[in-house]
Parts: structure tokens; sequence; C-alpha cells
């Protein structure tokens, strides 16, 4: 009856959620900042990440889906107001998944009792 291992996250689940939350947020960062200040930059990411070995590219869009799908948006032919509600809706996803991932969705308080 270990109600409390489920009624809280432990210690390791909180800091692998802050940590992937801050590794998160400096890649948004950084894609924003080369969006707006060197335009060749994500080109020549997206080019690169187009070049690596099928097995290389795999494990990089797992780990980096929502930045590379953020990145397929900078690089489509779409509207400005598609491309921002798009960055929204991944950015946004990826606060929800980082957040569930690590059970901090909010708990009731009838479990602490």
């Amino acid at each position: 009856m270990s109600a409390n291992s489920s009624s809280s996250p432990s210690r390791l689940e909180i800091v692998m959620s802050t940590y992937a939350l801050a590794v998160f947020v400096v890649l948004w960062a950084g894609l924003l900042m080369t969006a707006l200040f060197d335009l060749d930059w994500p080109d020549e990411l997206w080019t690169g990440v187009g070049q690596l070995p099928i097995w290389a590219a795999v494990i990089v869009w797992v780990l980096f889906l929502p930045v590379l799908v953020a990145l397929f948006l900078l690089q489509s032919s779409w509207p400005i107001g598609w491309q921002v509600l798009g960055f929204v809706v991944i950015a946004g996803w990826t606060l929800v998944a980082l957040r569930s991932a690590a059970g901090l969705r909010g708990r009731s308080s009838s479990d602490a009792g």
C-alpha cells in the first residue's frame, strides 16, 4: 500500500524534469535567436540533419523532436501566422510533455492525508 509513491514525484523525477526543461529552454532560445539574427544558420542546421546517416537522423529526431518540428516550420513556406501558431503549439506541447513525464501535474491534496 504505497500510496505515497504514486502521489508525489520522486526527487530523481523532479531533477530529470527540471534538467530536461532547462535543456529545451536553451534549445528553444537558441533556435529563436538564430532565426532572428542569423538567417543562414537554421538552413545549415536543417541541411546538416538531413545529411546524417539514417540511424543518426532517427536518434536526433527522437531526442529533439519538438525543436526539429519548429525548425521544419521555420523552413516551410507557410505564412508567418501559421508558423507562429505552430511554434506556440509545439512549445506548449513540450512543456506539457515535460511536466507529465515527471508526474508534476496538479495532484489532489487529499492524497497527502
